[in-house]
């Protein structure tokens, strides 16, 4: 009798479960990145792009996600410079 093989479905069913995670986890990071965005201090392009490890780029287009998403459930996205640092904030849309 042969011995059987290793089986590959346990190899794809790993990197189908590693791929749903990264899935779930982009979805999970938009939303802490708005609830970090909420804080009075804001944050920096930088701060988020280490702190979600992500590119500087990406965190701009989830930034602009953000903004766009933001606006229906009643926060406003404010860009500030200050002492040449950009910072961005989330603030409720005052009526």
């Amino acid at each position: 009798m042969p011995k059987p093989k290793k089986t590959p479905t346990a190899v794809k069913t790993a990197k189908q479960a590693e791929k749903t995670v990264k899935d779930l986890s982009a979805r999970g990071k938009l939303a802490m990145m708005a609830v970090r965005l909420t804080r009075e201090d804001g944050a920096t392009l930088k701060q988020l792009a280490e702190e979600f490890r992500w590119k500087e780029n990406s965190v701009r287009g989830a930034i602009s996600t953000l903004s766009k998403s933001q606006k229906d459930s009643g926060f406003n996205l404010i860009s500030e410079k200050q002492d040449g640092i950009r910072k961005y904030r989330l603030v409720p849309i005052s009526e």
